[in-house]
């Protein structure tokens, strides 16, 4: 990404084109130094994310890391509990789907169903 910082049209183009519903996370080194960007759409800009409750941001990334999933098959509450670090419990799926909820307005698609107990984002047509 540092590559592109002179190269304001290669930027746009490469970031304008960008079509996933899913944020994209960058970690650019690979010992745990605490440096990620991550890149998501709002559809009105990608400036979203600062205004989330840090927990919110959280499962943000967490959704990021199993983009591929979740934009097919599906991604569980426990996969997520397990992504973030918590153990899966009610109270915990609890605290997860608030976070989704807040999420939705930055994910297109993101979807809870009780049905099958799935995270999905995307298009919908599963």
């Amino acid at each position: 990404m540092s590559s592109l910082a002179d190269k304001e049209a290669v930027a746009e183009t490469l970031i304008g084109k960008c079509t996933t519903s899913i944020p994209l996370k960058f970690e650019f080194d690979p010992k745990d130094n605490g440096h990620t960007v991550v890149l998501g759409t709002t559809r009105n800009g990608m400036s979203g994310r600062d205004a989330l409750p840090l927990f919110a941001q959280d499962v943000l990334l967490a959704l990021g890391s199993m983009r591929e999933e979740a934009e097919s098959s599906g991604v569980s509450l426990a996969t997520l509990s397990r992504l973030l670090g918590m153990q899966s419990t009610p109270e915990g799926d609890r605290e997860i789907l608030d976070a989704l909820r807040q999420l939705g307005h930055l994910v297109p698609g993101l979807r809870y169903s009780e049905s099958d107990g799935l995270v999905r984002a995307g298009d919908g047509h599963q």
